[in-house]
């Protein structure tokens, strides 16, 4: 499993970098806003760590891309990782422009990140190692400095609740949390943004800066069906 050899690797990669490090689950619940909002208080009260690494359990990373994350010094940085969907008209258009390419290189292009980690009025990420400075991105790859927390709970103090019933038992040590990760609308045409893009949203209104880190190497799991047409398929030939 993808997820699992990151950890493992992460894991290796702390140990030889001498760097402490904390594993912490959250799960049995679909709301994924209400998990983040437990770990970050988790995080905040249970721990004096400098940086909480969000890894969603259908995300495969490697920890040598995670430590350069941290090397980075920023106080949000993001892996990317690509969405559930293949990208296929990347895959037509470039097996047309480019028909000497083997099909294991057609497929690289598959990768579908339009979805996950967004750029910038017209900027976009580029090849390299430097990181980027993006709008927002998804959070299942994400590290975040413990200053954060405390700079939005500060300017958002009416987000401040009582924790849910249902996660006491994860906090013995807090009555209340923030609902940093929440869901907002988009201020041009009020469309609903997810939990990740709100809090990307929230941290640049203050005056944040996020980064993508573009060396990343990651994979998101899901299910996908294979749909077969016989008939048309063998019309076709």
């Amino acid at each position: 499993m993808p997820y699992v050899s990151g950890l493992l690797s992460l894991q290796r990669a702390c140990l030889e970098a001498g760097i402490a490090f904390e594993f912490f689950y959250v799960s049995g619940t679909a709301l994924l806003h209400e998990q983040r909002n437990v770990l970050i208080q988790r995080f905040l009260g249970e721990s004096t760590l400098s940086h909480l690494l969000f890894v969603d359990a259908d995300v495969g990373f490697e920890g040598r891309d995670v430590l350069r994350m941290f090397e980075l010094g920023a106080e949000i940085a993001i892996g990317p990782y690509p969405a559930k969907q293949i990208n296929w008209e990347a895959v037509v258009e470039t097996a047309r422009r480019r028909p000497e390419l083997s099909a294991q290189q057609v497929a690289r292009v598959a990768a579908d990140y339009r979805h996950t980690v967004f750029a910038i009025g017209e900027g976009a990420l580029s090849q390299g190692e430097q990181p980027v400075e993006v709008s927002a991105g998804g959070a299942g790859m994400m590290m975040i400095e413990r200053a954060v927390f405390g700079r939005l709970a500060s300017a958002y103090p009416d987000k401040r609740v009582v924790i849910p019933s249902n996660y006491r038992h994860l906090l013995p040590h807090s009555t209340h949390l923030h609902e940093h990760f929440e869901f907002l609308h988009a201020p041009d045409d009020g469309r609903p943004l997810s939990e990740d893009l709100s809090f990307c949203r929230k941290w640049r209104d203050l005056g944040g800066a996020i980064y993508a880190c573009p060396w990343f190497h990651t994979t998101h799991t899901g299910s996908y069906a294979f749909d077969g047409d016989l008939p048309a398929l063998l019309g076709s030939l």
